[in-house]
C-alpha cells in the first residue's frame, strides 16, 4: 500500500508562556515654587509617551515614560490668579517574572494606563499614582507543514480537526509624522496645552496594499485677553503597513502610541503642530484548516510536535451612543460658559460569558466652566460618575477562552441645558477578539512500518539491505523497522558519527526488528 500526502505552510506563534501584572507608580511632584500658591487642579491628564521590553532568562525586563500634563489656577505673590500648565516626564520600570522567559525567544507586550489620580499635599506639591497595566507573551516564530490530506489511507482511519490558524504575514513597528498647520479661531496669548487623542482606526486595503488609516482628536487648551479658551481638530493619519498576494482574510492587531507632540505659535492665530506615532502591528491571514491529528493503525508512526497556538474564535466591533445628563455638585457654584468637557475611563472590566463578552465600564463625565463669584470670574471643575455595560456576541465563545478588549471614544460634544446641568453626547467604541489558548501535537511526519516487521522471527530473512534515501535519518530508520538506533549504528560502524546520507546502505539484521 503507498500512500502520500498534502500540506499547507503556515508561519505561527509557538507560545512558551505568559503572565500579566499590574505595576503601581507613586510620585510627589512640585508644581510651583515658594513664591506661588496652587490652587486648583482644573485638568489631569498621562499617558504613556514611550515603553520597551527586552527579554531575559526568567522573565522580561520593562520600561517606559509616562507623560504628565497638568493644567492649573494658582495665586501669585500679589494674591492675583493664574492659569497655567505643567508638564513632567517619568520615567519607570518593572521586571515581570517568567519561568519560560528565554533571551533568543520572542516577546509580545501589551499595556494600558488603567488608573490615575492625584491629591493635593500643599501649597506647591501633589502626589500622583498611576497603575500600569501590563501583559506578556514570549513566543517562537515557526514555519510548519500542516498535514490536511493523506491519500492510500481510508479516511475513517484519520482523526480530523478544524483548526483557525493565524497565518503570520508581517510583524514590525513603523513610525508616521504628522504636520498640521491650524488656524485658531480667537487670538492667541498663550498655549497652555495640546493634547492628542486616539479617535479611530481601521484597515484599508487597495491594490494588495495594507494601509492602517484613522484620525486623532486634538484638543487646544490656551488662554487671551478673554481668559481660557479651548478648541477640537480631526487630524487624519494613513499609513502603509505590508503588501499582499493572494489573501483574503486580513486581519490587522495594531497598538498606537503618540511618542511626541511638537507645536510652535507662528502668529497669533497660526499654530504649527507635529505629532510622532509609533505603531506596532501585527498582519495575519485568518486561515480554517482540518488538520490530521492521528492515524489509527498500527502500520504507521508519527512524528509529532507540541506546540501552543492562540486561536483565533472571533472579534467584533459595536458602537454605543452615550448621552448623559451631568449635574453641578451642590457646593459648586453655577455654570456660566463650558470652557470644555472630558470624558475619563476607569480600568475596564471583561468577562467572558458563553455566547459573547460583557464588559463594564466607570466613566468620568468632566466639565471645565467659568462661574461667577464675588463677582469675579473663576474656572473650577467638577465631574459625575456613571456605568456603560455592553454586551459584545460572540456565539462560539466559551468560559476559559480569553478575551482582548479595546474602548475608543468618539463625537464627544456638550449642551449647556441650565445652570446647573450640562448635558454630554459621545459614542463608545468597543471591540473584543476572543481567543483560545490550544496545546497542538502535530505531526510532522508519517513513517510506514516496513512488513517485515509483522513477520515471525522464523520467516525473517538474516538480514536486509535498506537504501538510504532523501530526508532518511537513522531515527526515520529506526521507527520504520521498529529497531533501535543504537543497535542500528552498532550493526553499522561505518556510519560515520551516525550520518547517513542518500545512497548508503545499512544492514538490519533480523534480530534488531521490531525491538522497540
Amino acid at each position: 500500500m503507498s500512500f502520500d500526502f498534502s500540506t499547507e505552510k503556515i508561519r505561527l506563534e509557538n507560545i512558551k508562556g505568559e503572565n500579566h501584572e499590574r505595576e503601581m507608580i507613586v510620585e510627589e511632584i512640585n508644581i510651583l515654587n515658594n513664591d506661588l500658591v496652587l490652587d486648583k487642579i482644573l485638568d489631569f491628564e498621562a499617558r504613556i509617551k514611550k515603553i520597551s521590553y527586552e527579554t531575559k532568562d526568567g522573565g522580561v525586563e520593562i520600561s517606559g515614560v509616562i507623560k504628565l500634563d497638568i493644567l492649573y489656577t494658582g495665586f501669585d505673590y500679589d494674591e492675583e490668579s493664574f492659569i497655567d500648565n505643567f508638564s513632567k516626564e517619568l520615567e519607570f520600570d518593572n521586571y515581570l517574572v517568567l519561568a519560560e522567559a528565554q533571551k533568543n525567544l520572542k516577546c509580545h507586550l501589551d499595556y494600558d494606563l488603567i488608573e490615575q489620580k492625584f491629591q493635593l499635599l500643599n501649597d506647591n506639591e501633589i502626589k500622583v499614582e498611576f497603575c500600569i497595566e501590563e501583559f506578556v507573551k514570549v513566543f517562537e516564530y515557526q514555519e510548519l507543514e500542516i498535514i490536511k490530506n493523506i491519500s492510500g489511507i481510508s479516511s475513517e482511519l484519520l482523526d480530523r480537526e478544524r483548526v483557525n490558524f493565524e497565518n503570520l504575514i508581517e510583524v514590525g513597528q513603523k513610525d508616521l509624522e504628522l504636520e498640521n498647520q491650524i488656524e485658531i479661531k480667537d487670538e492667541v496669548d498663550k498655549i497652555l496645552a495640546v493634547r492628542i487623542n486616539l479617535n479611530n482606526k481601521y484597515i484599508e486595503r487597495a491594490d494588495n496594499i495594507v494601509k492602517l488609516k484613522g484620525d486623532c482628536n486634538c484638543e487646544i487648551v490656551y488662554k487671551n485677553k478673554e481668559g481660557l479658551n479651548y478648541e477640537k481638530r480631526n487630524i487624519d493619519f494613513s499609513k502603509e503597513v505590508c503588501s499582499l498576494l493572494n489573501t483574503n482574510r486580513v486581519n490587522l492587531e495594531s497598538n498606537i502610541i503618540i511618542t511626541e507632540i511638537n507645536y510652535d505659535l507662528k502668529s497669533k492665530k497660526h499654530l504649527s503642530l507635529v505629532t510622532n506615532l509609533a505603531i506596532r502591528y501585527k498582519v495575519s491571514e485568518l486561515k480554517e484548516v482540518s488538520v490530521i491529528f492521528d492515524i489509527n493503525s498500527d502500520k504507521f508512526e508519527l512524528e509529532k510536535q507540541e506546540l501552543k497556538i492562540e486561536e483565533m474564535i472571533a472579534q467584533k466591533e459595536i458602537s454605543k451612543d452615550i448621552r448623559k445628563n451631568l449635574v453641578v455638585p451642590e457646593m459648586k457654584a453655577d455654570i456660566e460658559q463650558i470652557i470644555y468637557e472630558k470624558v475619563n475611563l476607569a480600568p475596564t472590566i471583561a468577562n467572558l460569558e458563553e455566547g459573547g463578552v460583557l464588559i463594564k465600564q466607570d466613566v468620568a463625565g468632566e466639565v471645565i466652566y467659568v462661574n461667577i463669584e464675588n463677582e469675579q470670574e473663576e474656572i473650577t471643575t467638577f465631574n459625575n460618575n456613571f456605568e456603560v455595560s455592553s454586551f459584545i456576541s460572540i456565539p462560539d465563545a466559551k468560559e476559559g477562552m480569553s478575551s482582548y478588549t479595546e474602548l475608543i471614544i468618539t463625537g464627544l460634544k456638550s449642551e449647556l441645558l441650565n445652570s446647573r446641568t450640562v448635558e454630554i453626547n459621545f459614542s463608545i467604541k468597543k471591540s473584543a477578539r476572543v481567543k483560545e489558548l490550544k496545546t497542538l501535537n502535530l505531526i510532522t511526519d508519517i513513517i510506514k512500518v516496513a512488513p517485515i516487521v509483522y513477520l515471525s522471527q522464523d520467516k525473517r530473512p538474516s538480514f536486509i539491505v535498506y537504501i538510504a534515501k532523501k530526508d532518511d535519518d537513522l531515527k526515520k530508520i529506526a521507527t520504520k523497522y521498529k529497531a533501535r538506533i543504537e543497535d542500528l549504528v552498532s550493526e553499522n560502524k561505518d556510519i560515520e558519527e551516525g550520518r547517513i546520507k542518500p545512497g548508503d546502505k545499512i544492514i538490519i539484521p533480523k534480530k534488531i526488528i521490531n525491538v522497540n
